[in-house]
């Protein structure tokens, strides 16, 4: 259970950055909602939940760990399994990756805010 902790800590950080940068762009640009909604299919299915790594070739498993929820979705499942394909540095690839959308979508916030109150 010491796992769970710091997977539902990175969970929540991406989805807070994730929700900022989208309501900042959906306020400046009314279509960006049904973008939106796509994107969030895709991500979904691209995400590690709906399939086992086991089904994925060995010299793609790297390209998963891009996706940055694929490094929580593995800590989860240690924390709740005791067993995962949980790999250290596949790990910091995620998290790291987590780090940039987070900061990227933090400051797509802060330039598009000062506008937000004109366009409401």
């Amino acid at each position: 259970m010491v796992f769970f902790l710091p997977a539902t800590i990175l969970v929540f950080a991406l989805a807070t950055a994730l929700g900022l940068a989208t309501e900042a762009l959906n306020a400046k640009y009314r279509d960006f909602r049904l973008l939106a909604v796509f994107g969030l299919q895709i991500f979904q299915f691209i995400s590690p939940i709906f399939y086992s790594f086991q089904i994925v070739p060995r010299n793609l498993v790297g390209l998963i760990y891009l996706n940055p929820m694929a490094g929580p979705i593995e800590l989860f499942r240690l924390s709740v399994t005791g067993s995962s394909h949980f790999y250290l540095p596949r790990f910091a690839t995620s998290l790291a990756v987590d780090l940039i959308i987070i900061v990227t979508c933090v400051q797509i916030f802060y330039s598009v805010e000062d506008d937000i109150v004109d366009t409401i």
